[in-house]
């Protein structure tokens, strides 16, 4: 079954199979050659409701992204180890039919919620990057600010989804979760109170003034990192990669929240360059 669908035709589709192990995939993924072999290992474990692969960047599309994939791999691999990681990588990752339920319409990032629902309901859910799986798409800069504004809708929908993670009993999972998923849609806002508040109190503050003339001189650098563009230094493009990333975040979170609080379905997943 191909995953990131609408979660309509997505449910239909699940619903209609019988009892057994099922694989989600992307199109534009490659899977080694063992992958299904390795998941179906996995699922000796009466308990384990999900298991996840790695993944890898064939042609990254900027030093950057291939970073920000790195630590989102080894993000995982720590959530892992605090309980479950939180959500799996959409570009392939398998679980058992039973431990299956369906997903509100328009669900964005279903193969997030579906894991931590499994969780939620006290299923065990497994990461193994030997399972090597590879992107063959490579994403431009328009294309990764537009997927990254989603994935920002789609956190602040998770976080509303799956608020039950929240909750003391799941242990090192819901520290995963509050850390990992209810910052990261707070940070965007918390950085922008955090400025106007320095240049509140820079007037005031030697202290302040000196963090205001610092955050300016970030932001500027940003600025260039992103007027240069390939041309930048690596310190420009780490700083513009950055400041892009929480302004997509932003901007999909209000997007949710605006949609959300009008009662209109959220914007499903869509391929990045449709």
């Amino acid at each position: 079954l191909k995953g990131g669908s609408d979660a309509r035709h997505s449910n239909e589709a699940i619903a209609a199979l019988p009892e057994g192990l099922v694989a989600l995939s992307d199109i534009s993924a490659h899977l080694a050659p063992d992958a299904l072999r390795r998941a179906v290992a996995h699922f000796g474990d009466a308990r384990l409701g999900a298991v996840g692969g790695g993944y890898e960047l064939t042609r990254a599309g900027s030093a950057c992204e291939a970073m920000y994939w790195r630590v989102q791999i080894a993000t995982k691999k720590g959530e892992a180890a605090l309980g479950a990681p939180l959500g799996l990588h959409g570009a392939f990752w398998m679980f058992r039919r039973e431990a299956w339920a369906p997903l509100p319409a328009g669900t964005i990032n279903d193969d997030f919620v579906w894991p931590c629902r499994m969780a939620e309901a006290g299923w065990r859910v497994g990461y193994d990057p030997t399972i090597r799986v590879t992107e063959e798409e490579q994403a431009s800069a328009a294309l990764d600010t537009r997927r990254r504004t989603r994935i920002g809708m789609g956190n602040a929908q998770q976080l509303w989804l799956c608020r039950g993670l929240m909750h003391p009993r799941h242990g090192g999972i819901a520290l995963a979760f509050l850390s990992g998923k209810a910052l990261r849609v707070l940070m965007p806002f918390q950085l922008g109170f955090a400025v106007i508040g320095t240049l509140i109190l820079a007037p005031h503050s030697t202290f302040f003034a000196v963090l205001a003339i610092c955050e300016a001189l970030g932001l500027a650098l940003a600025g260039c990192g992103a007027l240069l563009g390939d041309r930048a230094p690596r310190m420009l493009s780490v700083l513009r990669y950055l400041v892009a990333g929480h302004l997509a975040s932003a901007r999909g979170v209000a997007r949710w929240m605006l949609s959300a609080s009008a009662g209109r379905p959220a914007t499903t997943w869509r391929r990045a360059g449709a």
